[in-house]
């Protein structure tokens, strides 16, 4: 069996802690510059908007603060956790890894990105 997949895996889970501890001393507001495409170019906010200020919020133990800059990636972090502990079952190799999701999955994590970012720029989450 190939190590790629639990190399790779391990490389951008270390590269994910790193990024955290950067964040947990860098506030997203310092950097000036915004990068997300759809608010610097085509004017509103997409799903992500948000996400690295919550992130910042969440890491400074400010949940209510980090529910107003993103409530859909709050909502949706445990979900992505588990989503991430199941990937690296399978980079590693488990014999019995838990399931990941369904086939309505797909479809439905886009529909619920679709209907939060039209309420986003409609009534202001």
């Amino acid at each position: 069996m190939s190590r790629a997949p639990a190399v790779l895996y391990s490389a951008v889970t270390a590269g994910a802690a790193a990024a955290l501890c950067i964040l947990a001393f860098v506030p997203p507001e310092s950097i000036g510059y915004d990068i997300c495409f759809s608010r610097r170019v085509l004017h509103f906010s997409c799903a992500g908007c948000g996400a690295t200020r919550a992130t910042y919020a969440l890491l400074h133990g400010e949940i209510r603060e980090a529910f107003r800059m993103n409530a859909l990636y709050v909502a949706a972090l445990p979900v992505l956790f588990y989503a991430w502990f199941v990937a690296g079952q399978h980079a590693f190799g488990a014999r019995h890894p838990l399931p990941l999701f369904g086939r309505w999955s797909i479809p439905a994590v886009l529909i619920v990105i679709a209907v939060f970012t039209v309420l986003r720029n409609v009534f202001g989450f």
